[in-house]
C-alpha cells in the first residue's frame, strides 16, 4: 500500500479550492487558536508545578514539625496545616489531571489542524503551479 500516492492523489481530486482571502482568514484562526491554546497550557503548567512545590513544601514541614514537636503549634495553626496538607496534594493531583487531559490534547490537536491546513494547502499552490505552466508564453 502506497500511501503517498493515495494522499496526492486525494489532494488532486479536492474540490473548489478557497480563496486566498478566505484561507488567509482560516489560517490566521487556526494559528489564534493554537496560540491561545499554547498560552492557557502553559499557564496550567504553572499551576501545577506551583501546587506541587507547594504541596512538597507542605510535607517536608510537616515532617519536620512530627520530628520536632508537633504540640508547640497553636490549635489553629495546627488544623489550618492539616488542612493544607489534605487539600493541596488533592488540588494538586485535580490539576495534573486537568493539565494532561484537558489542556495538553487541546494544543495536539490545534497543532495537528495546522499542520493540516499546511498540507491541504498544498493542492492551491499545485493548482497556482499548474496555472503558470499552462499559460502560452508571450
Amino acid at each position: 500500500m502506497n500511501t503517498e500516492n493515495d494522499f496526492l492523489e486525494t489532494l488532486l481530486k479536492q474540490g473548489p479550492q478557497l480563496s486566498l482571502e478566505q484561507y488567509a482568514v482560516y489560517r490566521r484562526n487556526l494559528r489564534e487558536r493554537l496560540a491561545r491554546a499554547e498560552r492557557e497550557e502553559r499557564s496550567m503548567r504553572r499551576i501545577v508545578f506551583i501546587v506541587g512545590g507547594l504541596a512538597g513544601v507542605l510535607w517536608f514541614g510537616w515532617a519536620g514539625f512530627f520530628i520536632n514537636d508537633v504540640q508547640a503549634l497553636p490549635g489553629i495553626v495546627f488544623v489550618l496545616l492539616v488542612a493544607l496538607s489534605v487539600l493541596v496534594p488533592v488540588f494538586g493531583g485535580y490539576a495534573v489531571l486537568l493539565y494532561f487531559l484537558k489542556y495538553r490534547p487541546r494544543v495536539r490537536d490545534a497543532q495537528q489542524q495546522e499542520e493540516r491546513a499546511l498540507l491541504l494547502d498544498l493542492q492551491r499552490q499545485i493548482d497556482q503551479l499548474r496555472g503558470q505552466f499552462s499559460r502560452p508564453e508571450s
